[in-house]
């Protein structure tokens, strides 16, 4: 672990330290803190060979792209911020309990769990949940909630608290016109509570996660002009209509057998924007849907608006391709990665979705190996409750940081326990979307299908990662992504009173998503266990049986990586047959 020390002169100390200076005991703290190095949790009992238990990263500082940033000063020290801290838990029992639930020769295969029976399996003890709360009150926390499933804890402190805590500063810096505050190093925990805490999250603003979002092309300045509720007359000009989408996927085979998502819940994840309801109203009424809404705000209520368009494109594909079902928007004010695991906490401890989207996404060096595996976490949760989690692969093809030739891939669809999706272009055959002539300056979420392979050590590839083309001279023994593709260019949309011709795998996911909750009704019917987490996928790509599930894309590349038969880094397994993933897994004759 890097660690970055700070020294000031008394006399040039930087903006906001002269209050510092006159705290004796953190002088001596800053003094102090050239010694230390970051502490992490105790070693767990080593699972058995069977098990499928990623190693669990110390407690994290800045993230590695930070640390270049330039120091400009210090939070001040009656500044309130609020953390999520992360709680020791069973994390043994929970991967067994994920391997046997996937696995098809298990007596517990198909039994998803309730929030209420992973937080007596997994979460963390009543002895633990205590000693953490009372450690904390007694630095001056103020503790505002403990999750239901006994995996975090929210707080809330003044800086000054927090420095004492944890034996940091918390310093104020730039990078690329970004001003951000960070901890100079990782936490300090005391001997007895250090081993209980996996993560504090919220002590750096540095990440900001971006929809994976590229708009291509709008009305001709002649036709500008907001057509009333209903007013269709521009949609198929602008790209893929719902009813292309429906009929390249098989959505329309199973709208056929009467599935369009009745009874049915999906939820969708907005952080840092909103969306326009006129728009998925206009977008919905073009399309014959049934809409249904509904939002739950985390972490602050987001302000009404229009947003970038990221809300009304998965709102509008899902609202579209699954006619019928309930849209849950998860909204968080902000794009930080606290708000990011808070929504996605949410969505686990409510258990109200069958499938899950989200469209965002950022560099793995973005955010620290602490924060990834707190949030794969979560997702694993997700899976053993049966709950799908579809997440963009990104748009800057093999670069996501957007910097040409620099291999980095997207996090949280790097997560093992995320389904990753990459993208395609269905214009004169599908292959796998990549831009022609890609400006190496700018990727501005054009250059096309993100993929690759992990860099972060904990996340080791899966057991279940498994089948032609996983394996390859780009390996490197970690997990890989994406897992499957759909259409990301040229998709339409109505967004701010205009139709739009749009793309990314912000389309992608989405479309995974809505064909996932139509599979899971049609299994529900038959008295089947939902597709559930990514091992599923790899389930239906090496066991098809007599059925096809999969549209196997062997033209393109991600502008590194190149697409052949089976798995691979543009497109995964390739594009869905959704009728025939459902007749695979059983919910349909």
């Amino acid at each position: 672990m890097k660690v970055v020390h700070i020294v000031a002169s008394m006399t040039r100390l930087p903006r906001g330290a002269r209050r510092i200076a006159q705290q004796p005991w953190l002088i001596g703290m800053l003094a102090a803190l050239l010694l230390l190095s970051g502490c992490g949790g105790s070693p767990e009992p080593q699972p058995s060979r069977s098990t499928y238990l990623p190693p669990l990263p110390a407690l994290s500082g800045l993230p590695t792209a930070a640390l270049q940033g330039k120091l400009i000063g210090l939070l001040p020290l009656d500044q309130t911020l609020q953390l999520t801290i992360g709680l020791k838990i069973n994390r043994q029992a929970l991967a067994q309990a994920a391997q046997d639930i996937y696995d098809p020769s298990s007596p517990r295969y198909g039994q998803y769990l309730s929030p209420q029976q992973v937080a007596e399996q997994f979460g963390a003890d009543a002895e633990t949940v205590q000693h953490v709360t009372t450690w904390l009150t007694q630095q001056g926390f103020q503790v505002v909630n403990a999750s239901p499933l006994r995996t975090t804890l929210t707080v809330q402190a003044t800086v000054l608290q927090i420095a004492k805590a944890f034996q940091i500063v918390l310093q104020q810096r730039s990078l690329n016109g970004q001003d951000f505050f960070g901890p100079n190093q990782a936490p300090v925990l005391p001997a007895d509570i250090a081993p209980l805490v996996t993560a504090i999250i919220g002590l750096d603003n540095f990440a900001h996660f971006q929809g994976q979002l590229s708009r291509l092309h709008s009305s001709s300045p002649q036709q500008k002009q907001s057509p009333k509720l209903g007013d269709c007359t521009l949609y198929s000009l602008m790209g893929l209509t719902r009813d292309q989408l429906a009929q390249a996927y098989s959505f329309d085979a199973l709208y056929k057998q009467g599935i369009r998502g009745q009874g049915m819940k999906i939820g969708i994840v907005e952080v840092g924007e909103s969306y326009d309801r006129h728009d998925v109203a206009n977008y919905a009424a073009c399309n014959d849907v049934n809409l249904q809404v509904r939002n739950v705000d985390v972490d602050g209520r987001v302000p009404a608006g229009p947003g970038a368009g990221e809300g009304a494109l998965d709102l509008e594909l899902i609202a579209g391709l699954a006619p019928q079902a309930q849209l849950i928007d998860y909204q968080s004010p902000q794009p930080d990665d606290k708000s990011f695991l808070d929504v996605l906490n949410r969505i686990a401890v409510d258990d109200e979705v069958q499938v899950a989207s989200i469209s965002y996404g950022i560099g793995e060096g973005q955010v620290t190996p602490a924060y990834m595996a707190q949030y794969g976490q979560t997702l694993q949760l997700m899976a053993v409750e049966g709950i799908s989690v579809f997440i963009s692969s990104g748009d800057c093809a093999a670069f996501t940081d957007g910097v040409f030739g620099q291999l980095v891939v997207s996090f949280p669809a790097s997560a093992p326990w995320a389904i990753g999706v990459g993208g395609t272009s269905l214009k004169g055959g599908e292959r796998a979307w990549e831009a022609g002539s890609p400006d190496k300056s700018k990727c501005g979420n054009t250059w096309g299908t993100g993929g690759g392979v992990s860099q972060n050590k904990n996340f080791p590839l899966p057991p279940w990662q498994a089948g032609q083309g996983v394996q390859n001279s780009f390996s490197n023994g970690n997990r890989q992504v994406p897992d499957v593709a759909a259409a990301a260019d040229g998709i339409a949309i109505y967004y701010q009173g205009f139709w739009l011709g749009v793309g990314g795998t912000s389309a992608a996911a989405p479309i995974w998503a809505a064909g996932a909750l139509l599979v899971d009704q049609a299994l529900r019917k038959q008295g089947k266990p939902n597709l559930g987490g990514p091992p599923t996928i790899y389930q239906l790509a090496n066991h098809p049986g007599k059925f096809h599930p999969f549209h196997d894309i062997k033209n393109g590349t991600n502008l590194y990586y190149k697409t052949g038969p089976g798995w691979d880094y543009p497109t995964g397994w390739g594009t869905p047959n959704f009728l025939e993933i459902a007749r695979a897994l059983g919910g349909l004759s």
